[in-house]
């Protein structure tokens, strides 16, 4: 027969008990028609059938030994006696304990908890021995003892949680108490600062905000504390680290993050080859300096190459370090010209001149036929030549130039008049 536990809601110890309620439990599956369950206060007496407990009967002690006998009921002489305990529980109480407050350290907003630290905070003065403390998702759950939590590596889904707990005595499910306690993961401080800042030998003053936090440690790759000011100023270069804190929830959390200071390779002169001369110019940009360096020649699209096919006319060049520290620039000439002409009244295409000519106002241009004989002179910063000779249309054929420009330079080449 099982021990008969119950739970005492005023807490003194003692409570009324219809032994009677065992019959059944110790008579089992014999007919209760052939048989008698007594009860009585010792084993003295229930051997002799003496002083038996008749109704409720309210215990002595506790715990407390009852005994019982099952006699014949055709033969009073043929009776076996046995014992079970009464004890009366005291309704446990539940301390709300403090919330757990953790930092985010892996940053993942989830952490492996340990929630039997909050036991003894719960049980408060009450036995760690006598009673059971059980954590569950649900207040549901803690009420009907079900979907009990890992308590020693719980995993929680949200960085805000309430755990809800359940005290109750070892061996008495029905005799419990509930509370509730809140979980919160803090973010860690993010630090705002770049992986890589560059020293620029224009501007070699470098100062960083670590930002609005409690508190700052600036460490060099020794871990060598260099400063716990807001601002730092870097005056060499190499690896650094900054770790900031900030208490949220009454939790002080730390996060660091590494940077990289770096000097610039910045450009210090360049020079400008342009070649060819056609309706395509090609240029090339020489820098000086520790590089490596981008190119461009319209201000915006850079490129690594150093070399460039462009349309003739007037250009500007640029060239710079990949840190952009420093942007230099040059303006440069591409002068070319067509190599055809339609000179036929559509509009397209009706004269022929050097193209970026009008650059050298002081610069000529001489027309032959392919035998040599020369045919017009003009100057490039006019419309240019429209294939005629005194109103003289002349025909589809080769034909000749010489072009002078800036001290006597000179340039030859022809091109085709197409009708």
């Amino acid at each position: 027969v099982t021990d008969w536990n119950v739970c005492d809601n005023d807490n003194n110890g003692v409570a009324v008990f219809d032994l009677t309620e065992k019959n059944a439990e110790i008579l089992g599956s014999q007919n209760v028609a052939d048989f008698t369950v007594r009860y009585y206060e010792n084993a003295v007496d229930a051997n002799l059938a003496q002083n038996e407990i008749n109704g409720l009967y309210q215990n002595t002690t506790n715990p407390q030994a009852i005994f019982y006998s099952i006699e014949n009921n055709r033969n009073a002489t043929c009776i076996v006696t046995n014992s079970f305990e009464i004890e009366v529980y005291n309704t446990p109480f539940a301390q709300a304990p403090t919330p757990i407050v953790l930092c985010d350290d892996n940053e993942t907003g989830i952490q492996t908890i340990d929630l039997t630290q909050k036991d003894v905070e719960i049980l408060g003065n009450q036995s760690v021995n006598d009673l059971k403390v059980t954590y569950f998702a649900s207040q549901a759950d803690a009420e009907n003892n079900t979907n009990t939590l890992d308590s020693s590596a719980y995993t929680n889904v949200l960085n805000q949680e309430t755990i809800y707990v359940r005290v109750q005595p070892n061996n008495l499910d029905n005799c419990y108490a509930t509370t509730s306690f809140e979980i919160t993961i803090n973010s860690l401080p993010q630090p705002n600062i770049e992986e890589r800042y560059v020293i620029c030998p224009d501007s070699p003053a470098l100062v960083i905000d670590g930002g609005d936090f409690e508190s700052w440690s600036w460490q060099n790759s020794d871990g060598v504390e260099l400063s716990t000011n807001r601002n730092f100023n870097v005056s060499n270069l190499g690896s650094y680290q900054l770790t900031v804190s900030q208490t949220t929830n009454g939790v002080h959390c730390e996060n660091s993050q590494s940077f990289e200071v770096l000097s610039s390779g910045a450009p210090e002169t360049m020079e400008v080859e342009v070649n060819g001369f056609s309706d395509q110019i090609d240029i090339t940009i020489n820098a000086t300096g520790t590089g490596p360096f981008e190119y461009s020649v319209d201000g915006e699209n850079y490129q690594a190459s150093n070399a460039f096919v462009v349309f003739p006319g007037e250009h500007t060049v640029f060239v710079r370090d990949l840190l952009e520290c420093r942007v230099i620039s040059e303006d440069v000439i591409a002068i070319g010209y067509q190599r055809f002409f339609t000179p036929n009244g559509d509009g397209n295409n009706e004269f022929w001149n050097i193209i970026g000519g009008e650059l050298y106002p002081d610069s000529q241009l001489f027309i032959y036929d392919r035998y040599g004989k020369f045919l017009k002179q003009m100057n490039p910063s006019s419309k240019g030549w429209d294939g005629t000779i005194n109103g003289i249309s002349l025909p589809e054929s080769d034909y000749w130039f010489k072009y002078v420009y800036s001290d006597n330079q000179r340039i030859t080449g022809h091109f085709t008049l197409k009708r």
